[in-house]
C-alpha cells in the first residue's frame, strides 16, 4: 500500500475514534459547520477533528485555519488535501517517521501473517458482565463498561478477553468503520506481562477481523516516550510496519 492511501486509512480511523470517545460519559461533541470537537463536559480541554476545508475557497480557507488555530487545542488535521496542507503547515508538513512516539501503521489482507494458534482461550465480549472483565483489564478508563456495551450492541466495537487458566489476563478490542478496523485498548496486566496474552489476543482480533470483511486493520502505538516502547514492539510482533 501506498504512504498517502495509508494516511487515508489513519485520518479514517482518526475521526471516527475521536468521535467513539464522544459516548463516554463525561465527554461531549460540539459540531460545527467545518469540523468537530471533542471535550470533557466541564470544558477542561478541547481535540478538533474531523475537519472539512477542501472545498472552500482561497479566502475562506485561509480563515478557517486561523479559526481553528486560535482555539489553542489539539487538532487532527487531515493528511489528504495538499492545499489545505499547504496552508496549515506553511513551512512545510513533517514526515511521520517510525521513530516518533505516537506510530501508526496499517495492514491488509494480503499482508496477514500465518498466525499461530492462539496460546490461551480467547472470548469475544457479549455481555454487560464481559464487558466490566475487559474494562478491568483495560488501561483506558475513558469509556465505562456500560458504555463499551452499548457500542458492541450497535456492532461499532467488539471486546477479547483472554483467558488462563479460566482467570482473565489480556484484553483487546476492534473498533469498526465500515471497511477500516482499528485495533485499540490492548492491555495486560503489568504482573502478568512478557507471557505473550496480549499477542494472543491481538492475533484473535485481527483474524476475526479480515473474517469478518476488513478491508484493512489500523493500529497505533505509543503515545509518549519510551514507556510505551512496549506496545511498539507488540505491534510488530503482530506484523504491522509503521509509517
Amino acid at each position: 500500500m501506498d504512504k498517502k492511501t495509508a494516511l487515508y486509512y489513519i485520518d479514517k480511523w482518526a475521526n471516527y475514534y475521536l468521535r467513539i470517545l464522544g459516548e463516554a460519559d463525561d465527554l461531549e461533541l460540539l459540531e460545527h459547520a467545518l469540523y468537530t470537537v471533542l471535550q470533557p463536559k466541564d470544558g477542561a480541554w478541547a481535540s478538533v477533528f474531523d475537519v472539512r476545508l477542501a472545498h472552500l475557497s482561497d479566502a475562506a480557507l485561509q480563515n478557517a485555519v486561523n479559526e481553528i488555530k486560535a482555539l489553542h487545542c489539539h487538532v487532527w488535521w487531515n493528511q489528504d488535501s495538499d492545499r489545505v496542507n499547504a496552508v496549515v503547515f506553511p513551512e512545510g508538513r513533517r514526515e511521520p517517521t517510525p521513530e516518533d512516539d505516537e506510530v501508526f501503521a496499517v495492514m491488509t489482507a494480503a499482508e496477514l501473517p500465518a498466525y499461530p494458534v492462539a496460546a490461551i482461550p480467547v472470548k469475544r465480549a457479549e455481555t454487560l458482565a464481559d464487558c466490566q472483565t475487559f474494562h478491568s483489564l483495560c488501561f483506558d478508563k475513558t469509556l465505562t463498561a456500560e458504555n463499551l456495551y452499548r457500542l458492541a450492541q450497535k456492532d461499532a466495537l467488539c471486546c477479547y478477553i483472554g483467558y488462563a487458566n479460566e482467570i482473565p489476563v489480556s484484553a483487546a478490542a476492534l473498533l469498526k468503520n465500515g471497511e477500516v478496523y482499528s485495533l485499540e485498548l490492548a492491555s495486560t496486566p503489568q504482573a502478568l506481562r512478557g507471557n505473550g496474552f496480549a499477542l494472543a489476543v491481538c492475533q484473535a482480533a485481527i483474524r476475526d477481523a479480515f473474517r469478518e470483511g476488513a478491508e484493512v486493520v489500523t493500529i497505533r502505538a505509543g503515545g509518549g516516550p519510551a514507556a510505551d516502547d512496549a506496545s511498539k514492539a507488540l505491534g510488530k510482533k503482530l506484523g504491522f510496519q509503521y509509517i
